[in-house]
């Protein structure tokens, strides 16, 4: 009996000494200051592949992986851009693929750990999407 009362006095003094926001505060501050990170390596990426491709993106969408992965719920025929991205990231870059995509067009960009650039084109034929082209710089 003593040891329950003992157990509740100390989950009690816990829960009342300890503030409850604390822990969100922190996790909070952190996630912001990881999403700016992520945005910037981003930015940093797209420059590196500007300048080394020469590329214009007007009227693409500019999605991540996990963008593409929620559209693949209303439309299937992104899953061959998912895989491809998704194995790419697995084996290892520089921040996330970044892909930019209209209705038949895609593109690809990924950074290697080794810091080559990697840019696949692709094209929607017949509800798939197709490698056109792979560059690397």
């Amino acid at each position: 009996m003593m040891k329950v009362i003992f157990n509740l006095f100390c989950i009690v003094t816990f829960l009342f000494l300890i503030p409850q926001n604390a822990y969100y505060a922190v996790s909070l501050e952190d996630a912001e200051k990881v999403e700016n990170q992520e945005l910037k390596l981003e930015k940093e990426i797209l420059n590196e592949f500007n300048t080394s491709f020469n590329l214009r993106f007007d009227g693409y969408e500019k999605l991540s992986i996990i963008n593409l992965g929620l559209l693949l719920k209303r439309d299937s025929s992104l899953y061959d851009l998912y895989e491809v991205s998704a194995n790419l990231y697995k084996q290892g870059t520089i921040g996330e693929p970044i892909i930019f995509l209209k209705p038949t067009k895609a593109y690809i960009l990924i950074k290697n750990k080794d810091g080559k650039k990697i840019l696949l084109t692709f094209k929607k034929e017949n509800q798939r999407w197709m490698i056109l082209n792979a560059q690397e710089k």
